[in-house]
């Protein structure tokens, strides 16, 4: 009884919440220096979908703002079950979104051959024992003087769109921001890092960086890829106002198909039914990506603390 009714209260006072600000990816150094050709986890199965994800979309329902970086698939947008979700007085939104999927999937590619393409199912073989054994000692031995630093493999080359993940999670986007009818700004992106030093011989040995970041070397750059959005009189971070609807395409060489290109661009049309701003890098700069602090700089300029 007790339980339920603190589960009740729980519920009654997420309801009433407005704001929210949640990393699961802090600090974010240490979780890109990984090896990109590595199998990762997935730590979906056996459902369909993320429940981490799933469980934030039902959170956002009642917020006004929601800033959130996580490893996410469409379910933080959209419901599996077909049913249409509202967001009534969501106003601002940032998603950061990991390279990786819940499934273990990427969200983005490399170079054909390079790295695997699917995650690998978590078994009770993967779990400690709730018992000591001789192996936890052994363990100990030979991790105490590892300098995790010094040691640690990065090798991060996935910076080409994988459409086959990319395209149906930025469609889950688009159809939830569609109804977003109280949205002033929302920004979607995701961190990239191209790091190839160590990835010895292959296809990416003396590979020339420039062709594939639009940089002239090879510095462990920190990136970006993503999209933004504001309604009309809505100041950017760079205090640009505009009259009409505005979208930043931040997304180097890369562009969506036509179904997709239509969605994305109904964003808030339902509330401001007027013309519509694309800002695409111009042709000099189409293959560059963007520096990370470009989107970073969108929900600093929030201010939850007195409304």
């Amino acid at each position: 009884m007790a339980l339920a009714q603190r589960s009740r209260k729980n519920c009654n006072a997420l309801s009433k919440l407005q704001h929210a600000s949640l990393d699961f990816l802090h600090p974010l150094f240490p979780v890109e220096c990984s090896d990109q050709r590595l199998e990762r986890p997935d730590l979906a199965h056996p459902a369909l979908f993320d429940p981490l994800s799933e469980g934030l979309r039902l959170l956002s329902y009642h917020l006004r703002t929601m800033n959130v970086c996580l490893v996410a698939d469409g379910t933080l947008f959209w419901p599996m079950d077909g049913s249409t979700p509202a967001w009534p007085n969501l106003e601002r939104l940032n998603v950061t979104f990991h390279v990786s999927t819940p499934s273990g999937s990427w969200y983005f590619h490399g170079l054909p051959g390079i790295g695997a393409t699917t995650g690998y199912e978590v078994t009770e073989d993967a779990y400690p024992s709730l018992v000591d054994t001789e192996a936890d000692q052994d363990d100990d031995d030979d991790t105490l003087y590892i300098d995790w630093n010094e040691d640690q493999v990065t090798v991060a080359f996935r910076v080409e769109p994988n459409e086959a993940t990319l395209s149906p999670f930025l469609t889950a986007f688009a159809k939830a921001a569609a109804q977003m009818h109280a949205l002033t700004e929302v920004t979607l992106w995701c961190p990239l890092r191209f790091y190839v030093d160590k990835i010895g011989e292959g296809p990416y040995q003396g590979i020339d960086t420039a062709q594939i970041l639009g940089v002239e070397s090879n510095m462990n750059k920190e990136l970006a890829w993503g999209i933004a959005c504001t309604a009309p009189g809505v100041r950017d971070p760079w205090q640009q106002y505009s009259d009409q609807r505005q979208l930043w395409w931040k997304v180097a060489g890369w562009r969506p198909n036509a179904e997709l290109h239509s969605l994305l661009r109904q964003i808030d049309s339902v509330k401001h039914c007027g013309g519509l701003e694309e800002h695409w890098d111009d042709e000099q700069e189409r293959q560059r990506f963007c520096d990370r602090d470009w989107f970073l700089m969108w929900p600093q300029r929030w201010d939850t603390s007195l409304s």
